[in-house]
């Protein structure tokens, strides 16, 4: 083979041996001269590996360096203008330490600029879906807080208003501001359910054992045994997984009710009867639907069937700020 296919051939075998981090290498060539000659550019690359050594094996003997030489390296586009360090300047002007860590460190052959890249994209461009995934590999497992699950892809394709999905997907995170949940963190509330005062133990009780909760599902014809649900963020996830999704809307519907107007007990001290509740809330998604097939958006000077007479949005006055907070 000429001297060009066995230079190219070494370049290509060290690369290969650089990426599966290989520490020690065996160099093997059937002409002694061109051995000895590419060891010393190809240098720089062979203080990467811990230990290396050269032979000299005949041809017939070295049928894997002959096969390896068919293999054009990308990293080689003209000989010998392949961009190497020269050792012998950097020796000369840095220190033993520093010249060693400059040669150890590879030469791109391409001109490119440098940039930040995001390991865990082919592409090395971030996302906050390939951050969130990133997070996810290495935090949920079957035994985590977070189950895993195929419902968390199913909560984004319900054809529901945006808020009722926020809704789920904190139902299911165990992230919403129950009263046993604000009393674990510390904060002085009554635990007393404050739809029929029972203790609330669990979310269980609020959106399933409590008498109004009850009365809503029994309105839209689903019942359930709740001595199953011994993981109830769990128990949604498989519903939202496995049911069709007009009846997981259904499901999310009654929850996103159920969670509304408890907060219209807590807050406003409105109480209504759990069909008039659900009717309201369904009569509310309807409207949504109707909106959103004409392509409107909001529905100007028109109070919303689930808010009551609450005060509309406006913009603040000039050179003035607004800061607008909505929580439960």
């Amino acid at each position: 083979m000429n001297n060009k296919a066995e230079y190219e051939a070494l370049i290509a075998g060290l690369s290969l041996a650089r990426a599966v981090r290989d520490k020690n290498i065996k160099i093997c060539g059937d002409s002694r001269l061109v051995v000895a000659k590419y060891l010393r550019v190809v240098k720089g690359i062979l203080t990467q590996f811990g230990e290396w050594y050269a032979e000299h094996v005949p041809r017939e003997g070295n049928t894997t360096a002959y096969a390896l030489s068919k293999f054009n390296s990308p990293e080689i586009e003209n000989y010998p203008s392949s961009k190497v360090w020269d050792e012998e300047k950097v020796r000369q002007k840095f220190t033993t330490v520093d010249a060693n860590a400059i040669l150890a460190t590879r030469v791109p052959q391409h001109d490119a600029d440098d940039r930040i890249v995001w390991s865990s994209c082919k592409d090395g461009v971030y996302t906050v879906k390939a951050g969130y995934k990133f997070w996810h590999d290495r935090n949920v497992d079957g035994s985590a807080v977070v189950p895993r699950s195929k419902g968390w892809y199913k909560i984004w394709q319900l054809v529901l208003p945006h808020k009722f999905k926020i809704f789920i997907w904190r139902f299911c995170r165990n992230n919403l501001p129950v009263r046993v949940r604000l009393h674990e963190k510390g904060t002085d509330v009554p635990l007393q359910c404050p739809m029929c005062n029972a203790d609330t133990k669990h979310l269980r009780h609020v959106f399933f054992e409590c008498e109004f909760a009850s009365s809503c599902w029994q309105t839209v014809d689903f019942i359930f045994d709740t001595s199953e649900m011994h993981d109830v963020h769990a128990w949604i996830l498989d519903k939202l997984d496995r049911a069709p999704q007009s009846e997981a809307m259904r499901i999310c519907t009654v929850l996103y009710g159920i969670w509304y107007w408890r907060n219209q007990r807590v807050w406003n001290d409105k109480v209504v009867p759990g069909k008039t509740a659900m009717d309201l809330c369904f009569k509310f998604v309807q409207d949504w639907k109707e909106a959103r097939s004409k392509g409107v958006t909001e529905v100007p000077n028109k109070k919303q069937p689930m808010q009551g007479n609450s005060r509309r949005w406006q913009p603040p006055e000039n050179e003035e700020y607004k800061v607008n907070v909505d929580a439960a």
